[in-house]
């Protein structure tokens, strides 16, 4: 975990810094790993997505990103207190709108995408744990609540 946080502050630093290659960006993770995650991230969402978010990261540099990672947290915690109410409550939906706009830091949302980004929460076992450590259920609760607050958005 440890070399994984490092490769992260590594990977900001590089960015920041314009100075970044592959095998800095992916410390931590095997070659092959690192060439998976890509590939499946172009494939997911697309070569112009993928470039778009490491211009934007790049952009706000540490402390940007610092911050955003803070906001997650945040938001999750918050959220995964709120889990008793309706995934359509004003304060749940509040947060959604929160988590809206700090993933629009990353890259352009659309309703569409910010929908699948939901499905993408309960459907890959890595990101509903990274949800569900805050409390079990709540990626499956923030996807709900995603599909609501899409609902309510523009193109």
């Amino acid at each position: 975990m440890n070399e994984l946080l490092k490769t992260v502050d590594n990977t900001i630093n590089h960015l920041k810094n314009n100075i970044m290659n592959a095998e800095d960006m992916y410390k931590g993770f095997s070659k092959e790993q690192a060439e998976a995650y890509e590939k499946e991230a172009k494939a997911r969402w697309g070569d112009a997505i993928v470039e778009e978010s490491k211009q934007r990261i790049k952009a706000m540099g540490k402390k940007g990103l610092e911050a955003l990672k803070k906001e997650g947290e945040a938001i999750s915690k918050a959220l995964s207190e709120l889990m008793h109410l309706s995934p359509d409550h004003e304060q749940v939906q509040a947060l959604v709108k929160r988590h809206f706009n700090m993933t629009s830091r990353f890259y352009t949302v659309t309703p569409e995408i910010y929908k699948g980004l939901g499905d993408l929460y309960v459907n890959d076992e890595r990101f509903k744990g990274n949800y569900d450590k805050y409390k079990p259920g709540l990626a499956a609760f923030l996807r709900d609540a995603i599909q609501v607050y899409g609902n309510t958005i523009e193109d």
